[in-house]
């Protein structure tokens, strides 16, 4: 049996990182993906972190060079296996007497830092079990969770603050040969609950507890009404009461002071649904994009606080707090999300920015660092002559110099020009020069250096300029973050530096037969018209300055999505030896990047007209290999659509991410075959696996970069009142600030205290009644 060359005991453990005890298990088939190793969010994944996705080495990489602590998750649906989770002495005796009943079973274990064990099997074949305990006993007889399909776990040998998961034989690897789940255990997982019949798979609805017993009243009253009404309703008006039920209980979900989450009400009206008929006549799909229109127009309109119950409650009503507690151990956390406080498991999220690219088909399984054609060739070089090599920032420059000849002659088989703007993101000395330099040598190379320009662009009349100067280029820039980015979205930007926006989006959406381009600058004293510009774009900055510099609107105005994001890779060996002759651009790279010209044959002072601002262009459609690649195509762009209306928040993160994968289709063919290409469903799978990879590192990024502003924002709002007010209760803090949750409130107060910042006290300590709680600003 494999393993990890280790006999288990917690001073070793140490020694062996977390990090390196993932890419151990990944290596031998196992999915994982970080966890919290300590504080309140011990055992959860780490924020923002995408668990429910196959993992990859790069991604592994990417997650513990930004969280080196964190412990190691398993995903046990992808990794076919099955948990029996014993909570404390009492869940392992009452386990092991189930099985003793049943004769035994011999199944690897792992010992908890709380006391409890886990119990390793892998998963019967077509079964894929998930989390339901079947005719197990109920909990408080049984303490037993199950996880399976749809659930992780802390993996064997994970080091938590706290303590170690401690395999039972010593090998965390020892779960690679967990048995079978018996036929037993199968039986009593997949039978009905102990006097129960089985129930529809919604998510759990927590009970409402409002604070105000009439205002409890009133929201219990309208969701049961709501959700009796469409449950009840007859054929013939079930979509429209689904409608309008919908649009009632997303406006109570949308007002704060309700409890009711928009995950809820979607769980409620997707069951009620389900008993009226509605799902069985017109499907689940049909179901839920009703559901969502509601949503989307429910959430825009939050219910106002009703009159007769505000005028009980405070002067200002949308002061108060409400809270809400989840049935059994589901508890909600700040950032909406639905956890199992037992064993850390999301059960769901209300944002649901995770499931937003869950499940995609197309370049599923596809690695999109392994292109092949000229630009794996032209990556090869860009890492063979790096000091630094990194694949994804050398693909990233591949792309981006295979682009520069095709750009005004070429087009997707729909008519999209092929001008990509990719970002490069990386630390410092990552490896990011040599992949920015690599264009320009390039083309330089093979007597086409006039497709290449450096952006040093910062207003409007700057680019409309460049492109006059180079109607079809590449344009490089370093740290494109502070010194374009943020120039442009900064709150005291001029107006010439706003205006790059516009003409940036127009020049990436340009197609073929559009009429030519009409920048607003006066050039040689007439107005020049550019006929089918092309611009692409490769920029390098930190992860950090371009998410802080880019900003949260920048999804919703379509700029940000016009981006491909590609990250790099951890800093790999230093290559500081490689010899004059492999520096130099190889004869081959030279002459098929040549024949991507308009002419195709060589003839480079004609080809190289085409790239002129008077030059004759020849704009020509790259046609589909066949029908059914073309299908795929169109069914990818309406389920993309799709997945757009879902979700209203990071929706616009893939706004574009159907047309892009086929531009990226498109060079990928040309890539290969040159002018004779078509595009091929290999092509389709790789230009999508390319997209999807940056649209997951751009809503990661935006994640982080919202949540951080908007804690910022929070912070910023206490710290101004309480200093100016210099002494303040806790309630005038409250009526004064009613859209940060009591929740977000206390903990920044308390970030405060432990600073040094406020003093707070209890104006009523050692008289009768509530607490009176006062903040006194410090400094």
């Amino acid at each position: 049996m494999a393993n990890l060359g280790f006999t288990f005991d917690p001073s070793v453990t140490r020694a062996l990182s977390n990090y390196e005890l993932a890419i151990s298990l990944f290596e031998h088939g196992l999915h994982v993906f970080p966890c919290q190793h300590e504080g309140e969010g011990a055992k959860q994944p780490c924020p923002g972190v995408m668990w429910r996705r196959k993992s990859s080495r790069q991604m592994i990489d990417q997650q513990w060079q930004r969280w080196p602590d964190a412990m190691p998750g398993l995903n046990l649906g992808e990794s076919g296996l099955l948990v029996v989770d014993a909570d404390g002495t009492a869940g392992i005796a009452a386990w092991e007497a189930i099985a003793a009943e049943h004769g035994g079973c011999d199944a690897p274990t792992v010992d908890t830092p709380g006391n409890g064990r886990h119990y390793y099997f892998r998963q019967t074949e077509g079964l894929n079990h998930g989390n339901a305990r079947g005719a197990l006993p109920k909990k408080d007889v049984c303490p037993v969770d199950i996880r399976g399909a749809g659930g992780y776990i802390i993996a064997p040998g994970a080091e938590r603050e706290d303590g170690v998961y401690e395999p039972g034989d010593g090998d965390p690897l020892a779960i690679l040969d967990a048995p079978i789940m018996p036929p037993w255990l199968v039986d009593l997982l997949t039978k009905a609950p102990p006097q129960e019949t089985p129930k529809p798979s919604t998510p759990i609805a927590p009970s409402i507890d409002v604070e105000h017993p009439r205002l409890r009243a009133y929201v219990q009253q309208t969701y049961n009404d709501e959700i009796r009404a469409l449950a009840t309703c007859g054929a013939g008006g079930r979509n429209n009461q689904l409608n309008t039920s919908g649009f009632s209980l997303f406006q109570l979900a949308a007002a704060k002071w309700s409890g009711v989450s928009a995950s809820e009400v979607e769980a409620a009206l997707f069951q009620a649904a389900e008993e009226c008929g509605l799902v069985a006549d017109d499907g689940a799909a049909s179901v839920r994009k009703t559901i969502r229109s509601a949503r989307r127009g429910g959430m825009a309109s939050p219910r106002p606080l009703p009159e007769h119950i505000a005028s009980e409650i405070d002067e200002e009503g949308r002061a108060l707090e409400y809270g809400r507690q989840c049935a059994a151990a589901i508890v909600r956390q700040d950032d909406g999300t639905l956890i199992d406080q037992d064993t850390g498991e999301i059960i769901e999220d209300e944002e649901r920015p995770i499931e937003l690219l869950d499940g995609i088909k197309l370049g599923s399984g596809v690695d999109w660092q392994k292109p092949g054609g000229l630009i794996e060739e032209i990556a090869n070089w860009i890492m063979a002559t790096s000091r630094w090599p990194n694949k994804p920032l050398a693909i990233a420059g591949a792309l981006a110099t295979v682009a520069a000849p095709c750009m005004r002659h070429l087009y997707s088989p729909s008519g999209a020009s092929l001008n990509p703007y990719l970002i490069m993101l990386a630390g410092t000395g990552i490896g990011k020069g040599s992949p920015l330099a690599a264009p320009p040598k390039i083309l330089k190379a093979a007597d086409m250096d006039s497709l290449h320009t450096v952006m040093k662009v910062f207003s409007v009349s700057g680019l409309e300029e460049m492109i006059v100067d180079h109607p079809g280029c590449i344009a490089t820039t370093d740290e494109i973050g502070p010194n374009l980015l943020r120039k442009m979205f900064h709150r005291r930007a001029s107006s010439h530096e706003i205006g790059l926006k516009t003409p940036l989006m127009e020049l990436w959406s340009r197609e073929i037969g559009r009429e030519d381009w009409y920048p607003t600058k006066r050039a040689q004293g007439t107005q020049t018209p550019v006929p089918s510009p092309g611009l692409s774009i490769l920029g390098a900055s930190t992860h950090e300055e371009f998410f802080e510099a880019v900003g949260g609107n920048s999804i919703t105005d379509g700029f940000l999505n016009r981006f491909l994001i590609v990250q790099a890779a951890p800093r790999g060996e230093l290559n500081d030896n490689a010899p004059p002759e492999v520096r130099k651009v190889p004869a081959n790279i030279v002459r098929r990047m040549k024949l991507l010209m308009p002419d195709g044959d060589g003839n480079l002072a004609g080809g190289l007209n085409t790239y002129t601002l008077y030059g004759s262009v020849t704009e020509t459609s790259v046609p589909w290999a066949s029908d059914d690649v073309r299908l795929a195509m169109r069914a990818f762009t309406i389920e993309m659509a799709d997945r757009l209306d879902s979700d209203p928040q990071y929706g616009g993160c893939v706004a574009r991410a159907a047309e892009y994968t086929e531009r990226l289709a498109t060079l990928h063919a040309v890539s290969r075959d040159g002018l004779r290409a078509k595009v091929k469903m290999e092509d389709l799978e790789w230009g999508a696996a390319f997209v999807l990879a940056s649209a997951r590192a751009v809503i990661e990024g935006a994640q982080d970069i919202m949540a951080k502003n908007d804690q910022e924002e929070k912070v910023n709002s206490i710290r101004k009142i309480i200093r100016k007010a210099k002494e303040i209760s806790e309630r005038d803090l409250l009526r004064r600030l009613p859209h940060i949750t009591s929740r977000d409130r206390e903990s920044i107060i308390r970030d405060m205290e432990t600073s040094g910042m406020v003093y707070k006290w209890n104006k009523n300590e050692g008289g009768k009644g509530r607490p009176s709680w006062m903040l006194r600003w410090i400094g």
